[in-house]
This record gives structure tokens, C-alpha cells and sequence, in this order.
């Protein structure tokens, strides 16, 4: 109906445009009359020139002159008549041609618009007709599901005939894995001998753990992750790193990775901006391991990330047999003269507890020298023994405490309200303390950054040592990624100054007893995490802790007299769902089940 409105339209236009070809017409006449007039006006001069040579016939040509001068009035202002109304009529015809080429580009469009749909009938025809192949074939495709589902229901129902089958298989299962657990015990029973058994464990294909860090450091924000796997299949792994007081006038942040101590870069990821004042950070990596342990490290941006302090991170494994070796340390506690000094880290901020009955429930002071810079250790109080013929007598109390800073992981003792640090221990990544009676000593115990455990003595506060473990004389292997003491839960009550010794981890989560630093024998304790040694009250037994597969294992080591060697006993306690355990006085201890610290009163 458009298109028929338009022609309408266009009928209308071209009858206006004929009749004005009929005025241009008469506008010709016009202009021929004026031509005849101009003509006699021409002759009317020829005939004036003669009446000026002839001079009798002026009277009369005189009057024809008038009339004629008349006559011309009258044709110059019909003229100017027509030349008004020529001028109107071309006017007319501008506008005309204007419209007229218009309507031919209408007519254009139009014509186009009637092609695309012509265009469009012919591809609707052809889809009908790809419609009606595929209506075809989807009746073709309805019938072979039918089919189909008859063969699925089949295949269901000889299923569950199967699924019996493999109920009674699982069963048989069970108790295959119940033998497999009981030979477990009796090799792990067998650590001790010093023989090499070749089991492959099966425990795990995957392990998640969360570490509080609370460092701020204005050069290097690194963390150091130890773990063991088996090279049988890729590691794949996410870590996410919570910061507080983040930085929020930067555009990004960039996120390094490197393994092993060659430091070899295996991701670098940037985060852009905007930031919140609290981020977390995601980032993933993966590789396919070559051997049995790795060393990764990871750091955050540069001189912009100065006032970023690493709360905690996060950390997934998925791989075969991944066991994580870092040790927590959201909770440490020394016992000394029958008296509890906890330490409980909350990221950045330290809180400090000086108890008689143990109570993790309390808050306890904040270490406010120590919030935001570093991250608190160990708290307790150092006494000063002096043998006096199997006497002693206490002379000082100080209250002292081990710290890290940053990526440079240096280590200090210093009184509990100093404000200032004198550094020790550098390139140390762990840290652990050990008083001895008898002496005004004690001990700073730690693991380089490569893996040699090293033994920090400080005497008097003052003076620090470094002294490299030996076993006969040789130093032992560079595989060692925890070093730490057997603590002595009753120092006040012993009358000599020897210590218990210390409990060596390795980087396969190996676990080995040594008496001493320059040792002449070493014995293997078995594997896992998170190991705790305790000396007791008898002098000759040891109780070692540490977890295994979400549980806690307990083994004793035990000798006949002081100057007796130690041997390990076969017997095994196990905890499961404890994942640490730390001994208090008189059978209270401290267990870590499902991420929780609980304080376990004897019954």
C-alpha cells in the first residue's frame, strides 16, 4: 500500500509539471510577439528617418510618432509584465526539477527495496526447503535415540548386575587395606634400623595448607615453600597471598615464582589495579617434577610494595604423595620454672601470655614493637643457672624473643619491651630456641636458606656462633630443611647442663634424631611434619611427635643411663585427626584438630 501511495505521489507531481510546459508554451508566444513589436519598432524608425528628411509630413508623423510612443509604453510594460512572470515560471521549473530528481531517487530506493525482497522470497523458499531436510533428519535422529535408549536401558541393567560384583570386590578391598595399614605400622616400627626398605606411599595426590606470615619489609617480600612429591606425576599449584595495608596508588603488581635453590623463574604474574586496602592475590603454575623434593620461592613487587604486609598465604599442591614440609607457627609455647609462655601469632600482630594453667582462650598483651615489621617466634623467660655442687640457684630473669624479617629471614633474641634489634641468624628460614640448665646460655637453632642445618649458640646475650651439625667427624648431607631442639619441659629440675639434642627433617619429610652437634650416631624416626621432641621428667626417654596423613604419631626414644646412646622403641601411638601436638606439664598438651589449637587435660 506504500508503494501504490507513492505513486499516487508521483502521478499528482508529473500532471503539475505538464501544466507548467503549457505556461513556458504561452511564455514563447510572448517572447514572438515582442519580437513582431521589436521589428515594427524598427520599421517606425526607418519611417522617422524618412520624416526627418521629409519634412512636410512632420505634422503627421509626429502624431504617428506619439501613438507609436504610446503603443511602446504599453509593450514595455507588458513586458516587464512577462518578464516578472518569466522569471516566476522558471522559479517554478527549479523547484520542479529539484522534486523530479528526487522522486527518480526515491524511485531508486524503492526500486533497490523491491529487489532485497525478492531477494529475501528466494532465500526463505530455499530455507523452507533446508527446513524441511532438517525436520527429515531429525525424525531419522529421534528414531535412532529411541534405539538408542533401548540399548542405554540394557546397558543399566547389566550394570547393576555389575555393581553386586564390585560391592563384594570393595569389601574384599577393605580388608586387603586393612592388612596393607597393619604392615604400614610394622615398617614404619622398623625406622630405627638404619635398613632401606623400598615401599612407594600411596597417601595422598594432593595437599592444602594456610601459613601465617605478618612481614613487612622495605626490600623483599619472599616467602620459601619445601615439599616433597614423587616425579610420577605434574604438579599443579595455587597459592593466594592476603595483604593488608596494601598499597592503592599503584597500577599493578606483579607476582614472581622460582624453583629450586638455582632460583630458575617458572611464572611471573601481574595484577592489575584498582585495589582494596586488604587484596588477595591468586595466582596458579604448574610443572612436571623431576625428583623427589623442591624448594619454591615466591615474592611480590619491589620498592611499591615497601608497605605491604603479607598476612598469610595459602597454598594447593595437586601431585603424587605431595607432603608440604614448612612448619605453622600460629602457636608456640616454652615451659619454664612450672610456667607456660605462649606466643600466639594473628598475622601481623603478636599476643604474648605468661600462664600457670594453660589457657589458649586468652588474648593475653599485645607485642606492639613488634606489629607490622616482623613476626614473633618464641617467647619465654631466661633464667641463669650456676652449678654449686649439685645445687643451683636462679640469678636473672629476662623475658626474649626470636624474630624474621621479610625476605632477608634474619633472626634476634631481645627483651620483650626493646624496641630495637640486633640481628642474628641471617639467611636463616626457620628458628627455634633451646634453654640449657646448668649454664647462662641457650641456644638459637635454625636451617639455612639452602638446607644445611646450622646451630646458633649465644652466650650472655652477646656473642653468637655458627656451628655446622657433624655426624663422626663429616657434615652431614645438604638435605636437611628443619633443624630444632628436644625441649625440656623441666629445665629447672636438672642438675646438668648437657642437652637432649635435635630432631633433623629433611627434604623428603624424613625424621631423624641426633644427640648432639657433633654427633656420633643419628637415628631415623620415620616420616612426616610438624615434629615436636619432648625430654622427661626421667632424663632417659624422649617423646617425639609428628604427623603423618592427617594423623599425629607418637614414638619414644629411650637409653639406660645419661651416658648410654639412645634407641628407638618399636611401640607406635597414633592421633588420628591431629594434624600437631605439643606436650605441656603433667600430661597436658596441646592438639591442632581440624585447624584449631585445643588445650587436652589428662583424664
Amino acid at each position: 500500500m506504500e508503494i501504490l501511495f507513492q505513486l499516487e505521489e508521483l502521478e499528482k507531481r508529473i500532471a503539475n509539471l505538464r501544466k507548467n510546459i503549457v505556461l513556458q508554451s504561452e511564455l514563447e508566444e510572448e517572447k514572438n510577439k515582442l519580437t513582431a513589436l521589436t521589428a515594427r519598432v524598427d520599421t517606425l524608425e526607418t519611417k522617422s528617418s524618412q520624416i526627418e528628411l521629409n519634412k512636410n509630413n512632420i505634422t503627421s508623423l509626429t502624431n504617428l510618432i506619439n501613438s507609436c510612443s504610446q503603443e511602446i509604453d504599453t509593450l514595455e510594460t507588458s513586458l516587464s509584465n512577462t518578464q516578472d512572470a518569466l522569471s516566476d515560471i522558471e522559479s517554478q521549473v527549479s523547484i520542479l526539477q529539484t522534486s523530479v530528481n528526487g522522486l527518480s531517487s526515491e524511485i531508486d530506493v524503492l526500486d533497490s527495496s523491491v529487489s532485497g525482497i525478492e531477494e529475501q522470497l528466494s532465500q526463505l523458499s530455499t530455507s523452507l526447503d533446508s527446513v524441511e531436510s532438517g525436520v527429515i533428519s531429525i525424525q531419522n535422529s529421534v528414531n535412532t535415540l529411541s534405539s538408542d535408549i533401548d540399548e542405554v536401558q540394557s546397558s543399566l541393567n547389566t550394570l547393576e548386575l555389575e555393581l553386586d560384583s564390585v560391592s563384594a570386590d570393595l569389601t574384599s578391598a577393605k580388608t586387603d587395606i586393612d592388612d596393607l595399614d597393619e604392615r604400614v605400622s610394622t615398617l614404619e616400627a622398623s625406622g630405627g634400623t638404619g635398613q632401606s626398605v623400598n615401599v612407594t606411599e600411596t597417601f595422598n595426590m594432593g595437599v592444602k595448607e594456610k601459613f601465617l606470615s605478618g612481614k613487612k619489609d622495605e626490600t623483599d617480600n619472599s616467602e620459601f615453600l619445601f615439599f616433597r612429591c614423587e616425579p610420577t606425576a605434574r604438579i599443579v599449584g595455587n597459592i593466594s597471598l592476603r595483604f593488608s595495608s596494601f598499597p592503592t596508588d599503584i597500577e599493578s603488581v606483579k607476582v614472581y615464582l622460582y624453583k629450586d635453590f638455582e632460583d630458575e623463574l617458572i611464572g611471573e604474574y601481574e595484577f592489575l589495579a584498582p585495589f582494596n586496602q586488604e587484596q588477595t592475590l591468586n595466582f596458579k603454575f604448574e610443572f612436571f617434577p623431576i625428583k623427589n623434593n623442591y624448594r619454591l620461592k615466591f615474592k611480590t613487587g619491589g620498592s611499591e610494595m615497601a608497605n605491604a604486609i603479607l598476612e598469610d598465604y595459602t597454598v594447593e599442591l595437586e601431585g603424587r604423595n605431595v607432603m608440604i614440609l614448612n612448619r605453622h607457627h600460629e602457636l608456640n609455647i616454652q615451659v619454664v620454672d612450672n610456667v607456660y609462655f605462649v606466643t600466639k601469632q594473628n598475622s601481623n600482630v603478636a599476643h604474648y601470655l605468661e600462664q600457670t594453667t594453660l589457657n589458649l582462650d586468652e588474648e593475653g598483651e599485645v607485642l606492639s614493637n613488634l606489629t607490622g615489621t616482623s613476626f614473633l617466634y618464641k617467647t619465654y623467660k631466661y633464667t641463669f643457672y650456676q652449678t654449686q655442687t649439685q645445687s643451683w640457684r636462679k640469678s636473672t630473669v629476662k623475658y626474649v624473643f626470636a624474630l624474621t624479617k621479610g625476605g632477608l629471614h634474619r633472626f634476634t633474641i631481645q627483651g620483650l619491651t626493646a624496641t630495637t634489634s640486633t640481628w642474628r641468624g641471617d639467611n636463616i628460614y626457620d628458628v627455634f630456641i633451646s634453654l640449657k640448665s646448668g649454664q647462662s646460655s641457650y641456644e638459637l637453632i635454625g636451617t639455612t636458606l639452602t638446607g644445611t642445618p646450622k646451630i646458633s649458640v649465644m652466650a650472655s646475650f652477646n656473642n653468637a656462633s655458627l656451628t655446622t651439625v657433624t655426624l663422626n667427624g663429616n657434615v652431614l648431607d645438604d638435605v636437611y630443611v628443619q633443624c630444632l631442639p628436644v625441649y625440656d619441659n623441666y629445665v629447672t629440675s636438672r642438675n646438668n647442663s648437657n642437652t637432649a639434642g635435635y630432631i633433623l627433617m629433611d627434604n623428603n619429610g624424613k625424621i631423624f634424631y641426633l644427640p648432639n652437634k657433633n654427633a656420633t650416631y643419628i637415628i631415623e624416626i620415620g616420616q612426616g611434619t610438624q615434629p615436636n621432641a619432648y625430654l622427661q621428667p626421667d632424663n632417659n626417654t624422649i617423646n617425639i611427635y609428628y604427623t603423618f596423613c592427617n594423623t599425629t604419631i607418637k614414638r619414644k626414644l629411650v637409653r639406660t643411663s645419661e651416658n648410654s646412646p639412645f634407641e628407638l622403641v618399636s611401640t607406635i601411638e597414633k592421633f588420628p585427626g591431629v594434624t600437631e601436638y605439643m606436650e605441656g606439664l603433667n600430661g597436658v598438651s596441646v592438639q591442632k584438630i581440624n585447624g584449631e589449637y585445643q588445650v587436652i587435660n589428662p583424664s
